[in-house]
């Protein structure tokens, strides 16, 4: 479940195999993709091993931020996914994924919050929908 910032309403949960976006401006239904037809996929799938071979294909460092960049070696069209490290301790602070047509959209993380427990909805694609559904009548 990816949230984004104020004013911005925009939200996208993965779940079941599924990428579904929901804008919160519209009053359409969420746009969904297969996850496996995504670059998300690289993360989370059900099995992650970024060690497959030709799954990592750039990785670089600057000021202290380690870049890795995959993707899947099966289908490279579906295109790539950079995620963006801090060290000391190693932290996860972003994530780019660049679509097949080149479009970039960049998640940058904020304060990790640990030991938090949340409804199971939270995460749920056809939950959500529901929840929609209830506000828009």
């Amino acid at each position: 479940r990816f949230e984004y910032a104020p004013p911005d309403l925009t939200l996208v949960l993965a779940s079941a195999g599924q990428v579904a976006i929901f804008d919160g401006k519209s009053n359409t239904s969420a746009e969904q993709y297969p996850l496996s037809k995504t670059p998300l996929n690289l993360i989370l799938a059900p099995k992650v091993d970024l060690s497959r071979a030709k799954m990592v294909v750039g990785h670089s460092e600057q000021n202290g931020v380690t870049v890795v960049t995959a993707q899947d070696p099966q289908h490279p069209e579906l295109g790539t996914l950079q995620l963006a490290f801090s060290a000391n301790p190693v932290t996860l602070k972003q994530w780019t994924v660049t679509d097949e047509a080149g479009g970039q959209t960049t998640v940058v993380l904020g304060p990790l919050t640990t030991g938090k427990r949340y409804p199971m909805d939270t995460f749920s694609i056809n939950a959500q929908i529901g929840k929609n559904a209830k506000r828009e009548k």
